[in-house]
């Protein structure tokens, strides 16, 4: 009953919000693509295995530290925090086992999952403060509102997952709260502007306030984030065409983030682009090809190659950058956004997680060692597990045309597509070869329900009725970088070319196959596949229906500035381990000319092994590279840098 007049007080307040004068808004521009949720699909390759022990760090977090994570709040006002971010933990750990728990249908989780979402409610303030500062820091510690950004996104996939309104009053109530005492922002002096990082970490809210507003029916809530972004002076010099500002990577992300979400909430198309200008930017001048962020978690023009401290990519901002690079994506359709977040996903994001799950890097060097840390202590440890949650979202989309399949490993997906309940499934041993069956596995005979309409988390739909067919367009992607593709409906040949594609690193739009008629594979209507992009087939399809893809992936030499260079094979950065090269002084190490590369035995502890031809002072060496992601395991010493020809 509270539940329902939450709701009913919701609309009544969103209601007088547009009386007293919120702002008008512009249709919103709908998505380009939805992302699967969570329930709907089930990840069995390399990531899906991250999935699965990620899922079990959440579960152990709990039980060791979900108590300290709730006295930040309850305890507020008695004792001081440690830090002044101690708040996020809760938000970020409730955030990850929500999808977690729906993803893989972990009972234990889920359980967990609704304890931690009744706690942090029991510990709120009646006027719905959700910070952990006493009554004189309230609206002035430089934390208060990113302690608030955790908990409402907490919240909110929680109520997505669980379809629990109590955790979605909860997210209002905090959001009201930080309305009415930071509100209104009316120029670049606000007072709003004055938390941690030059008021970053206080615009990084925006996003979720863009999500609550749209789940709370309430447009306030846009009103107050669009206004942070508007004022805010480093957004308003990005929108004025300038670059990036060499800040802290994690909260530049987020607050950019945060604008895609108010841009197409708000039907902005203008703020949307120079966005999309600004990510283009960081990707050329800032980024790692390890698909990660920073030195000392701030941004450095150029990015340095190694320090002996080892401060590179931290966990926080190559989150924040694959959760960008999806919103993107999401927003305009647009490969090289999924391109992005497959590299994020198989290197930088995958090498900070330990190979059991069980700890994280704060940062990840590109060499030397990864020191793993398993203790609450830091946010990396927390950010962590919320981008390997978030995985199994990005492997499966639908559009307006049809389903997309965007990441290329072993994986099954159950999907409203053209108004019927599609399952699909992914068989493949990507990325360590380049053979991709997307295999058709029923077709409803009528539509789905809740399957890409309940969220990030979701539930999905089940088919009602009899195995049927129905007509369109699957696209599936073709990664940056690839050579030789090949693509095949149901064993019939469709004629694909192949170019470098638009930008140099594939291409942004969606390129048909062939138009493939019932029965057959036609290829008629053929434009050129390129890498980077998706290779689409429409036609009418029923269980059983196939589309293989197939291609080679060379392996290529990409710069990383002062003369070092790193090796690239698909989406994986590969790296020299000192296990498998006991006697090579690693730091020496060159890339010759012309540089061949091999399959080779996998290493006892099953590591994939490729055989290359470096130079080891001025001799050539067979040396053994692994992925960087399960390099420097077991305090082994790596290098993912070597040296230029």
């Amino acid at each position: 009953m509270r539940a329902h007049a939450g709701h009913i007080v919701g609309s009544i307040l969103a209601a007088a919000g547009l009386l007293l004068g919120a702002t008008a808004h512009a249709a919103p521009l709908p998505d380009a693509v939805t992302p699967a949720p969570a329930a709907a699909v089930r990840l069995d390759g390399p990531l899906g295995r991250r999935c699965r022990a990620n899922a079990d760090y959440l579960v152990h977090l709990y039980e060791k530290d979900g108590d300290a994570m709730v006295a930040a709040f309850a305890e507020r006002g008695t004792r001081k925090a440690d830090r002044g971010w101690d708040g996020e933990y809760a938000g970020k750990w409730l955030d990850a086992a929500a999808l977690a728990a729906a993803n893989l249908d972990r009972a234990d989780l889920r359980l967990l999952a609704d304890r931690m979402a009744e706690r942090l409610r029991g510990a709120q303030a009646p006027d719905g403060y959700m910070g952990i500062e006493g009554p004189a820091g309230r609206g002035r510690a430089p934390w208060d509102v990113w302690n608030h950004w955790y908990a409402i996104t907490g919240w909110l996939a929680h109520h997505a997952a669980a379809g629990d309104a109590a955790s979605l009053d909860a997210a209002a109530g905090a959001g009201r709260w930080l309305v009415a005492a930071y509100g209104p922002i009316e120029g670049p002096a606000s007072r709003f502007f004055r938390g941690g990082w030059g008021g970053g970490c206080n615009v990084d809210i925006a996003g979720a306030l863009v999500r609550l507003g749209r789940q709370a029916e309430d447009p306030r809530f846009l009103d107050f984030a669009r206004a942070a972004l508007r004022h805010y002076p480093p957004v308003r010099a990005m929108r004025e065409g300038g670059p990036p500002p060499l800040t802290h990577a994690y909260v530049l992300c987020a607050y950019l983030g945060g604008a895609v979400e108010a841009a197409v909430a708000a039907g902005d198309a203008d703020e949307l682009a120079w966005v999309e200008r600004v990510w283009t930017d960081l990707r050329e001048q800032h980024l790692y090809p390890t698909g990660s962020l920073g030195r000392g978690e701030k941004l450095h023009a150029p990015p340095p190659v190694e320090e002996p401290d080892g401060k590179l990519q931290e966990t926080c901002a190559t989150v924040e950058w694959l959760l960008l690079s999806h919103r993107l994506y999401r927003a305009t359709g647009r490969a090289r956004y999924m391109s992005a977040v497959e590299r994020t996903a198989y290197s930088a994001l995958a090498a900070a997680q330990s190979s059991d799950g069980q700890a994280w890097s704060y940062y990840t060097p590109l060499r030397y060692a990864k020191p793993r840390f398993a203790g609450p202590t830091r946010c990396c440890y927390f950010s962590g597990p919320r981008g390997i949650a978030r995985l199994p979202m990005c492997a499966f989309a639908t559009d307006a045309d049809g389903l997309r399949v965007d990441l290329l490993e072993r994986a099954t997906a159950r999907l409203d597509v053209a108004g019927r309940a599609v399952t699909v499934r992914v068989d493949s041993d990507y990325p360590a070869a380049g053979r991709v069956a997307v295999i058709i596995e029923s077709v409803g005979a009528t539509g789905a329900t809740g399957a890409g309409g309940a969220g990030e988390a979701g539930a999905a739909g089940g088919a009602t009725g009899a195995t049927g067919a129905a007509e369109f367009t699957v696209k599936v992607r073709v990664p940056p970088g690839v050579e030789d593709v090949r693509l095949t409906v149901n064993g019939a040949a469709v004629e694909a070319s192949v170019d470098a594609g638009a930008d140099g690193t594939g291409a942004d739009n969606v390129r048909a196959t062939g138009a493939a008629g019932e029965g057959g594979a036609g290829a008629a209507g053929t434009e050129a596949v390129q890498p980077g992009g998706h290779a689409a087939v429409r036609r009418r399809w029923s269980a059983g229906d196939r589309i293989d893809l197939a291609f080679t992936m060379p392996v290529r030499a990409e710069p990383l500035g002062e003369g070092k260079m790193v090796l690239v094979r698909g989406p994986e950065v590969l790296a020299a381990d000192a296990r498998d090269n006991p006697d090579v002084a690693l730091e020496d190490l060159t890339i010759p000319a012309r540089v061949s590369v091999e399959p080779a035995d996998p290493a006892p502890d099953g590591r994939r092994r490729y055989a290359a031809n470096l130079l080891a002072g001025e001799q050539t060496r067979r040396i053994l590279l692994t992925p960087y992601a399960d390099a420097g395991n077991d305090g082994a010493r790596f290098t993912a840098v070597f040296a230029a020809p």
